[in-house]
């Protein structure tokens, strides 16, 4: 079961950075809050929420990710 969760969490967060490389940022967030909604201190979806809001210049958001990566 755990497995199916994980493969899931990469196929979503292989979205979020597809939909982040390609300029479609808030398809990008979209896909990044199905991860948070469940697991909100999930660091690879934090990481690449943090990214997301980078690109979207919300600063404070983004540094707000990042540290939930380094913490």
């Amino acid at each position: 079961m755990q497995n199916s969760v994980n493969e899931d969490k990469e196929q979503i967060l292989n979205f979020a950075h597809m939909f982040l490389n390609s300029g479609d940022l808030d398809e990008a967030l979209a896909q990044c809050n199905k991860i948070i909604t469940v697991a909100p201190n999930d660091l690879d979806a934090q990481e690449v929420l943090g990214d997301i809001y980078f690109k979207k210049s919300s600063i404070s958001s983004a540094y707000e990710s990042y540290s939930k990566v380094i913490s």
